[in-house]
């Protein structure tokens, strides 16, 4: 509800909420960040280089997901 007077109710959508145990889209980038970079930390040294490849991934098209919807609130200094 804080992102309520920045964030239009799509935007909303495409962030989504905090941890949520579901990822995969379903409960939006937030979450899917979140549960890739969990799933990392917990099974580092498990998982073999493509499937942490794969978290990283995740962890990647997420913040893109989230800085695509947020365009108008980034600061123009940075690159």
């Amino acid at each position: 509800k804080r992102a309520d007077n920045f964030l239009t109710p799509e935007s909303r959508d495409v962030v989504g909420f905090d941890w949520g145990s579901c990822a995969w889209r379903h409960c939006g980038a937030l979450a899917d960040a979140q549960e890739a970079i969990d799933e990392l930390e917990h099974l580092l040294g498990v998982l073999e280089p493509f499937e942490c490849l794969f978290c990283i991934d995740i962890v990647e098209r997420s913040l893109r997901d989230i800085f695509d919807v947020t365009t108008e609130y980034h600061d123009t200094t940075l690159q």
